[in-house]
């Protein structure tokens, strides 16, 4: 029988890792062993969209070790994770298997997953090795980065800035370190300021701040109940869009609205939503754009088209759709946001507003319409990048409303027909976490969108590693409350400069965790036992210096990853470190 223990736990560099890692021991009966080539085949081929390992295994232990850890970091990163750390050595107590991890606990699932799907592949059905995946992801989400943070995650990495969680579950991430750093939730920066997230949570209050920065918008009512519908359709007249005033993702949006009758299902879907109160709104033609501000100025346009097909005079609109969505199906990775068009009443209500059904045949060359909002996750597609098209006076209204928010990074919506013309825009919404993904399907690369959002300010600062015994550790922290904005830590104590923190952690990277997240903090001076070096990693991937102190050595490996992870290497007294 497969089995797979927890042998270590680094929560930083290790020999065997660059970044925070888990081993297990892992052993295959002789039978097991024999059939693991076949099973790794077929793993191959059904996941050949995602996960293409670096050989097929022999029958040997190491090879199908190499190949099960490889399965397990693809699983993890097709779902959002960010992992690269993934091998197989050979140890005196047996076969060791080391792979990185956001959090332990979703890296050892990911093990345990892959050796699972090894084990039954080569006999199981796709459709069957599809839901054991995505019954895994379901209990990894909790513990990875969401895709929002995995996009800033990977282009931080490209740039050689450092990125460790402040809580995975908040969705919050720190980019650099104390005094160059930057906490983001998804898009959304530490600095936004508390007006900008009132605003943008009540959409009403939005459009006041929108109109005063310069934007048209479209006539509009809030209701609280139904008994309202009427004087406020009056006001804003059919046909017209019902939503939620707090809200997102299009939760709740009836579009297109052309009577009563209508109206009163749009407001109760919309009421629906945690009970809100519902904005009513003229609708316009056009199509809706992403208008992308950060630090103040405008950086893309993105023009985000509702999923249409084509008429060719032959073949009926449900027929049209069918071969659509046929088509995206083939090679639709399974993490993919972008998803086939739902045939479902939304697109039966869609379709009557163009006096069509199902069963239309749309003369050549005829665009028909299928959804009312262009979500990726109900078959848009066709987003571009139409920046250089916009209009200045477009420009100005975004950069003004941003700056009159008080926030860094703002995803304003505004539909147009021709972004151009600014008479034809009307501003719809502004978002504080605008989505990353859209401006990945219109052409931008990661690194570029990760540099544009997270911008130069985070960085590293000086860092000094010092190996030292427990009994030296009073001295050197001494010395060190006397430089300024030094943060230091033990593992045992936490301080800025003269200001030791009320607060006790139990080992070195707890410290180390307080202090990168801590604005407070201009360079970093660590003080580390050997001992717990080795048992827990390195506490920081990277070192301007590390200072290692009589009587402190290292196993020779351990040794040979500080001087890789260090600018400069030195052996000097506890006497002489601050002379």
């Amino acid at each position: 029988m497969a089995t797979l223990s927890r042998k270590a736990l680094y929560l930083g560099p290790s020999p065997w890792a660059d970044e925070p890692s888990v081993e297990v021991l892992f052993a295959l009966s002789t039978e097991e062993l024999s059939r693991a080539p076949a099973g790794a085949e077929a793993v191959s081929r059904l996941l050949s969209h995602f996960f293409v390992p670096s050989s097929l295994p022999k029958t040997d232990l190491l090879s199908v070790g190499q190949f099960i850890v490889e399965l397990a970091r693809a699983l993890l990163n097709e779902h959002g994770g960010v992992v690269a750390a993934a091998s197989a050595r050979l140890a005196p107590e047996g076969l060791v298997l080391t792979l990185g991890f956001h959090h332990p606990h979703a890296s050892l699932l990911a093990l345990e997953g892959a050796v699972r799907l090894l084990m039954g592949a080569h006999q199981a059905k796709t459709e069957e090795v599809a839901k054991a995946i995505q019954a895994l992801w379901r209990q990894t989400v909790p513990f990875s980065p969401d895709p929002q943070a995995s996009i800033l995650i990977r282009s931080s990495r490209e740039r050689g800035l450092p990125v460790r969680p402040l809580d995975i579950g908040a969705r919050l991430w720190i980019h650099g370190w104390g005094a160059r750093s930057d906490i983001l939730m998804e898009a959304s920066p530490r600095g936004d300021s508390f007006l900008g997230k009132r605003t943008a949570s009540h959409k009403a209050l939005t459009k006041n701040l929108a109109i005063s920065a310069g934007f048209r918008i479209l006539p509009s009512a809030v209701v609280t109940q139904a008994s309202e519908l009427e004087q406020a359709s009056r006001a804003v007249g059919f046909p017209c869009v019902t939503k939620p005033v707090s809200g997102g993702q299009s939760k709740g949006v009836t579009v297109g609205i052309a009577n009563p009758g209508e109206l009163r299902q749009g407001f109760e879907a919309a009421h629906g939503q945690g009970k809100s109160p519902v904005l009513l709104e003229r609708y316009a033609e056009g199509e809706p754009h992403r208008l992308m501000v950060l630090r103040g100025k405008l950086w893309k346009a993105i023009v985000r088209p509702r999923p249409t097909v084509v008429g060719d005079g032959l073949t009926t609109v449900i027929e049209l759709v069918q071969a659509r969505n046929q088509a995206r199906l083939q090679g639709l990775r399974p993490s993919s946001l972008a998803r086939p068009i739902p045939v479902d009443a939304a697109l039966d209500a869609c379709l009557a507003r163009q006096r069509l059904s199902r069963s239309s045949v749309p003369a050549a060359g005829v665009r028909v319409r299928v959804r009312e909002i262009p979500m990726l996750n109900q078959g848009a597609e066709g987003y571009e990048d139409m920046t250089g098209r916009m209009s200045a006076e477009l420009c100005v209204a975004a950069e003004r409303l941003a700056t009159m928010m008080g926030v860094s990074s703002l995803g304003i919506d505004v539909m147009a027909q021709d972004i151009s013309q600014p008479e034809g825009a009307y501003f719809l919404e502004a978002n504080l976490t605008p989505g990353l993904r859209l401006l990945k399907e219109a052409g931008l690369s990661e690194v570029e969108i990760g540099q544009a959002v997270i911008g130069e300010s985070p960085a590293r600062i000086p860092s000094t590693l010092v190996l030292a015994a427990r009994a030296d550790h009073v001295r050197i922290l001494a010395q060190a409350s006397r430089l300024g904005s030094v943060g230091w830590t033990d593992g045992r104590q936490v301080g800025i400069g003269e200001v030791t923190l009320p607060t006790a952690v139990r080992r070195t990277h707890d410290g180390v965790d307080l202090l990168v997240r801590n604005p407070a903090v201009g360079s970093l001076l660590v003080v580390c036992d050997p001992e717990e070096l080795v048992a827990e990693g390195l506490p920081l991937d990277r070192l301007d210096s590390t200072l290692i102190t009589a009587g402190a050595s290292l196993p020779a490996e351990w040794e040979a990853l500080v001087r890789r992870c260090s600018a400069r290497v030195a052996h000097k007294s506890v006497e002489g470190m601050f002379a």
